[in-house]
Formats: structure tokens, C-alpha cells, sequence
């Protein structure tokens, strides 16, 4: 009930910020505010139960680094431990300064990634609703980052370097792959979008472009069998060799591809229907959506390989509401079947299917 609660409340202030986007800014801000603000506390109330690294270091490191007598000491600590992502790190010690709750690291933690994904919206409002590109932040993408903690930091921020770099801005967008690298060293995938936007824009001719789509789709497909070689030639760190050996290979990918699979196919449709025409933020767009459905296979080898489709699947957020905002049916009924599919994947993937492990939602005790 109260993901249902935090949800339509943030929907509500998303929607009115949308209404002043070309007006006045101090009543876009306020609503874009509200809504990140209220998202943000259910990071901060959660049990610790909720999500799988709050247990396995969230909570530990935060309580470290407000314990901590020095930040020498406690960068010290942390390389003890291989804790080599310092800007995960320094965070801690920042939130930890000024208070010894976990609880408010969390909440600032959220405020944090949930404002970067919301300003990320807000810069592809041309693109799609920003009332329903946030709304699929919330439905698909949003439990995720409950599940993840220095991660979904990561998985934020290179969002902010494709969209960089679909401005044509190469420095910006290798600074923030680094900042990125600095909260999860998985942040290096990054670099796979940021070459295939890169060449996107430097290729003026559409043919050319349309290659460069079938290409980078292509290798994303064989990237699942590439990590199994490397790892059978003993190439990969240990620490990655583990998350590849994690699994047994007897999963399934039905439901993955199954809550997709419209998707795809619009993604399909519409790149080789508009192949002549020049919509470059759609057709990059469109593509990553191929590309992390692509990627799937990890599944099959390990879930926790799978985290790094993550960085494709991103763009998921933009990516479908730019699809339905792009059919030429009433927008009415297409918003309408659009809301019923985003309510139907988070009930069948987070609630029915666990997804996650963050629901049912509990309420922390020791707040306060």
C-alpha cells in the first residue's frame, strides 16, 4: 500500500511540474522538489531488510563512517576491507559528519539518485512525457535502486554521460564515467553506449548511422558468450569470475522477454520505418532498448552478472514512453494501455515475482 501511496503522490508533483515547464520556474522547481522529496523518504524509512546490499554493506559502512575518528582512518579502513569505490566512500563519510543515523544516509542516498534520474527526464521532455517517462522510472526502474546502493549512484550518473554525449560533449562525458567508476568500477560498461552515441553523431549519412545501429546491437548480443570465453581462458578478475560462476545456467528468460517483448518490436518497427529519416535521439534511444534486450543471456549465467544490462537498461525510461509517445494511434488509449502495462509489470515483476526483495515494504523501527 504505501508504494501505491509514494507513487500517485509523485506522479502528481512530476505532472505539475510539467505543466511549467515553459512557465514559471519557481513553480517547476517546487513540484520537481516535492516530487523527488517524496520518493526519496521511503529510501530513508525501509527496514533494512529491503534490498539485498543494504544488508551485505549499506548499513556497515555508513555506521563505520560516522565512527570513524578521521578520514584517513577511515579511507584506510575501507581499502582493508576492498572497498576500492571512494566516491561511494566519501559519501559515507560526508552524511556521516553530521549524523550517525543510517536511516538519513539512505534518504539523502535517494535524493541523490532519484534527482539525477528526474533531471534526466526533465532534459528529454522533447522526446517523451516527462509525466510518463517518470512514471516508468517508478514502476520499472525505481525497486532497483532500492536493491542497489552504490550502484544505482553509478547507473544515474551515466545517464548523465549519454545524455552528454547525445549533445555532442566527449570531455563532459568521460568526467562523469569517471565519477560514475568512483561509486561502482562496473561504471566501465558505460563506455559501451558513449562509443555507439559517439559514432551515432559523428556519422552524418543515414545509411551509415543504420549500420552502426545493427552493429552495436549485434555485439551486445554476443557479449554474454564473450564474458563465458574469457572466463573459461581465466581472463576475468576474480571477483567477476565469481558473479559468472554464480549461476548454473538453467534459468529462464521467458518472463524477461515476455514483459519486453512490446517493446522490442516497437523498437523494431520503428527503426526501420523511420531508417530514412533523421530522429537521432529516438533511433539512440530505440537502440539501447534492443541492445539491453539483447543482453538477456547474462541471465541465463548468473543474475548478479546480469547488473551490468543495467547501463543499457537505463534507457528503458525514456526509451518506452519516447515509443508510445511516438505511435500515431490516440494518445489517449495508448497512455491508457501504456499506465496498465507499467502497473502490470511492477505488480508481476516486484510483487508476484519478488523481484528485487523489496516488497511486501517494511517500515524501519529505529527511525528516529
Amino acid at each position: 500500500m504505501i508504494y501505491a501511496i509514494v507513487f500517485i503522490l509523485s506522479l502528481l508533483f512530476a505532472f505539475g511540474a510539467e505543466q511549467f515547464q515553459t512557465g514559471k520556474k519557481i513553480f517547476f522547481c517546487f513540484f520537481a522538489f516535492c516530487s523527488v522529496l517524496t520518493l526519496s523518504i521511503l529510501n530513508g524509512i525501509r527496514d533494512y531488510s529491503i534490498g539485498t546490499d543494504i544488508g551485505v554493506y549499506g548499513k556497515k559502512m555508513f555506521v563505520d563512517a560516522s565512527q570513524s575518528h578521521s578520514f584517513t582512518e577511515y579511507m584506510r579502513q575501507c581499502k582493508r576491507i576492498g572497498m576500492t569505490e571512494y566516491g561511494y566512500a566519501i559519501l559515507n563519510y560526508i552524511v556521516g559528519f553530521f549524523t550517525s543515523n543510517p536511516h538519513v544516509f539512505f534518504f539523502v542516498l535517494g535524493l541523490l539518485v532519484n534527482g539525477i534520474f528526474f533531471g534526466c527526464c526533465v532534459k528529454l521532455c522533447n522526446t517523451a512525457s516527462l509525466t510518463f517517462t517518470w512514471a516508468t522510472y517508478l514502476l520499472i526502474f525505481y525497486p532497483t535502486t532500492l536493491n542497489l546502493l552504490r550502484q544505482s549512484v553509478a547507473l544515474s550518473i551515466i545517464f548523465i554521460a549519454i545524455l552528454e554525449m547525445l549533445e555532442k560533449r566527449l570531455l563532459e562525458s568521460l568526467i562523469w564515467i569517471v565519477i560514475a567508476y568512483s561509486f561502482h568500477h562496473s561504471a566501465i560498461i558505460g563506455l559501451w553506449p558513449l562509443v555507439f552515441v559517439y559514432l551515432f553523431n559523428k556519422i552524418k549519412k543515414e545509411s551509415k548511422k543504420n549500420t552502426i545501429i545493427i552493429v552495436f546491437i549485434a555485439i551486445s548480443a554476443l557479449i554474454p558468450t564473450v564474458i563465458l570465453k574469457l572466463n573459461s581462458f581465466g581472463l576475468l578478475d576474480d571477483k567477476y569470475s565469481q558473479y559468472v560462476s554464480r549461476g548454473d545456467g538453467s534459468g529462464s528468460m521467458t518472463n524477461a522477454v515476455l514483459v519486453r517483448l512490446p517493446f522490442i518490436i516497437l523498437s523494431l518497427f520503428y527503426l526501420v520505418q523511420d531508417r530514412k529519416k533523421n530522429n537521432d535521439e529516438n533511433k539512440i534511444l530505440w537502440t539501447l532498448v534492443l541492445a539491453e534486450s539483447a543482453l538477456l543471456p547474462l541471465q541465463l549465467i548468473s543474475p548478479s552478472l546480469f547488473r551490468i544490462a543495467l547501463y543499457l537498461g537505463i534507457f528503458k525510461i525514456p526509451g518506452y514512453a519516447s515509443l508510445i509517445k511516438h505511435c500515431r494511434f490516440s494518445k489517449s488509449l495508448l497512455y491508457s494501455v501504456y499506465a496498465a502495462y507499467l502497473l502490470f509489470y511492477f505488480m508481476y515483476m516486484t510483487v508476484i515475482g519478488g523481484s528485487n526483495q523489496i516488497y511486501p515494504f517494511v517500515i524501519a523501527n529505529d527511525l528516529f
